[in-house]
């Protein structure tokens, strides 16, 4: 793994609204 995957989720993260987030990625 390079990482990339990392800084792929950080932007998306930072850029999905929590309530989408939540339902794209349940914890």
């Amino acid at each position: 793994m390079s990482g990339g995957d990392e800084d792929l989720l950080a932007v998306s993260e930072a850029e999905i609204p929590a309530p989408e987030r939540a339902r794209i990625y349940p914890s």
